[in-house]
């Protein structure tokens, strides 16, 4: 499967809706994580739905990229949290 990033105006896009197959998502995300977002993508893309489908392609890219280097016949390790036991006092 292949995906592509469009930097095309949202205007071209809406145009192109009617041949392309696309999706509208919702995200549920804090407030101050989202603006944390924004701040820091502000100079590298002309909209958050752009930056949204760049960090989506990336993490894409990242997860087949793993995937291709795990051995078929080895289960892929999930990693477990640091839990260090407490004794009570």
């Amino acid at each position: 499967m292949k995906y592509h990033i469009s930097y095309e105006s949202v205007r071209e896009l809406k145009n192109k809706q009617k041949t392309m197959d696309l999706s509208k998502i919702w995200l549920l995300v804090p407030k101050t994580f989202l603006q944390q977002f924004d701040t820091a993508t502000k100079n590298t893309h002309t909209s958050r739905s752009e930056a949204i489908r760049y960090a989506m392609q990336l993490t894409y890219k990242e997860i087949k990229q793993r995937k291709t280097h795990i051995p078929k016949t080895q289960p892929p390790t999930i990693p477990q949290p640091n839990i260090t036991p407490t004794t009570p006092n």
